[in-house]
């Protein structure tokens, strides 16, 4: 199985992201990078808080107590940085690209390397078909669904068995 963080995909994983690799701490600040509504950003940090991932900090910040999942995130971003490209300037970018922007920047900075090659291709115009989903494994937990490449299911973070 990859290094997948736990949670990572999911509101959990958005809220954790923020947290972590863009150093947000309040609500507002974790609201407008993942555009969740606020009854999502709740459960989530309720659950973080409730699994002690993450603590309430005075009236309004928040922080990641697990190291390891810090490190979790730490190293898959790590490991990313070299694929991506840089974005490009705030005013070239879509609204849809604009709030990954940073996140990208700050895994750019992650790594001492500097390649310019793209995280993935588009799809060859002589082959119009996607490749199939990859394989999923049902969380013994939950029951969720998760691809098999995941290390801990997304909804629950309970450790995915092979």
């Amino acid at each position: 199985m990859s290094a997948t963080p736990r949670f990572h995909g999911t509101w959990k994983g958005q809220v954790l992201e923020a947290i972590i690799v863009e150093g947000m701490e309040t609500w507002q600040e974790i609201q407008e990078y993942t555009k969740l509504s606020n009854s999502a950003i709740k459960q989530a940090l309720n659950e973080l808080i409730n699994t002690s991932l993450i603590v309430r900090v005075g009236q309004a910040k928040y922080r990641v107590t697990d190291s390891e999942i810090i490190e979790e995130y730490q190293n898959y971003y790590k490991k990313l940085a070299p694929q991506l490209k840089k974005p490009p300037p705030p005013d070239k970018q879509s609204n849809h690209s604009q709030k990954k922007s940073s996140v990208l920047s700050r895994l750019l900075d992650f790594s001492s390397k500097e390649k310019e090659e793209p995280l993935a291709t588009s799809p060859s115009e002589k082959n119009p078909i996607p490749p199939p989903p990859p394989p999923t494994a049902n969380c013994k937990t939950c029951g969720v669904a998760n691809p098999i490449s995941r290390n801990y299911c997304g909804e629950c973070g309970e450790k995915l068995e092979d």
